[in-house]
């Protein structure tokens, strides 16, 4: 099995170049095939799959208790699991577990708990290295399905931001302690969105939405290098485009953004992707995302919407070099597609899953897709 090199999973939806494409993989000319490794029990739960080297990170809920689960990437065994506290109840048909999906480097893998407890756990043994208490040290709330955001790996620090805190909205611990080494009070706060790493020119940035702003604070000391503050309605994850824009998915609209000095410049903006929380891949000029339940590409230069399919067909998307691999959630089918300007052509398909709703994002680690089904 082919695993991804010596990379840390430093944000939601993986390292830098991740976020919305996997370059350097599928590239060429004959598409790969699509052949079962390994499947194995979980337990409910909403936490992506993070990878480095040979371990794999996530978190699920056994029903009674939230679990931290360390894996074998090439066999699916368990390597450690550790206690997360109690599992939160949902509304009725919603399923319980964890939100946040853990990042991982090297020695340790961070991870967010339901009550907002944060944890570095080890990552030979899961014995527990530091813990913060995001509600009280952070004055942070807890949200109604509790703490959802992810966190991110920078440089020496572990970067969250906590739910509802205005003093600490975007905050910088210090990986090997866990002690606070910057806040930025920026009088606004997020719920369910996370960080995510930037290289805007040529310093580390760190791209953050929080209520109706995004801001974008130097990864040394949190000082705001720019801010967009006239968009309105909620607010979902950012993602960096390949020519460095910025993505911001809004509960209204969907806006793309150059960045120019302490603010911005509006590229364009669409209804398509409006309110959208999966992910949107960018992929041979295109941004490829779910739009009223169908897969939709727009140019991603201009926002004009190029195609959408005609079948409804919801699930997870993510791109595999040239290739976008899509989990058909209401077929329960694993498709590789082609896709161009005219659309998208299924290649490969098979069953994989029994028909559900899929809420978790797809991984992928070298010549393998991962995927979670609820």
């Amino acid at each position: 099995m082919g695993l991804a090199g010596a990379t840390e999973w430093n944000q939601w939806l993986g390292g830098p170049g991740r976020t919305l494409s996997a370059e350097g993989r599928g590239t060429g000319d004959q598409p790969p095939t699509l052949s079962e490794r390994w499947r194995r029990p979980l337990g409910s739960g909403f936490a992506g799959l993070s990878i480095w080297d040979t371990n794999a990170i996530t978190a699920m809920t056994d029903r009674k208790q939230d679990h931290a689960l360390l894996l074998n990437p090439e066999t699916g065994g368990e390597r450690w699991r550790v206690p997360l506290g109690r599992t939160k109840k949902r509304a009725e048909g919603t399923p319980p577990g964890p939100l946040s999906t853990p990042a991982i480097d090297a020695e340790a893998v961070y991870v967010q708990a339901l009550d907002g407890r944060f944890l570095c756990l080890e990552i030979g043994s899961g014995k527990l290295r530091w813990e913060l208490e995001v509600k009280r040290t952070l004055k942070a709330y807890e949200p109604g399905y509790g703490f959802a955001s992810s966190p991110l790996l920078l440089g020496d620090l572990v970067v969250l931001v906590p739910a509802g805190s205005t003093k600490a909205s975007v905050t910088a611990l210090d990986r090997r302690t866990g002690e606070v080494r910057w806040q930025a009070a920026l009088g606004t706060a997020t719920e369910y969105s996370s960080a995510t790493f930037a290289k805007l020119g040529e310093a580390p940035q760190i791209v953050a939405a929080l209520g109706s702003k995004v801001v974008g604070l130097a990864a040394l000391d949190g000082r705001v290098l720019w801010e967009v503050g006239d968009v309105t309605g909620g607010l979902w994850t950012p993602s960096i485009l390949a020519n460095g824009h910025v993505f911001l998915p809004l509960a209204q609209e969907t806006q793309v953004r150059e960045l120019a000095g302490r603010g911005s410049r509006l590229v364009w903006s669409s209804a398509v992707f409006e309110g959208v929380m999966g992910p949107v891949v960018e992929i041979q000029g295109l941004l490829v995302g779910h739009h009223q339940r169908r897969l939709t590409a727009v140019d991603a230069a201009t926002g004009e919407q190029v195609w959408r399919l005609p079948n409804e067909a919801d699930g997870q998307i993510v791109a595999y070099g040239r290739w976008l691999v899509f989990v058909n959630d209401r077929a329960g089918r694993i498709e590789l597609l082609a896709v161009d300007r005219q659309g998208a052509t299924v290649l490969r398909s098979q069953a994989v899953i029994k028909p559900t709703r899929m809420e978790t994002p797809l991984t992928v680690a070298g010549d393998t897709v991962f995927l979670r089904s609820p």
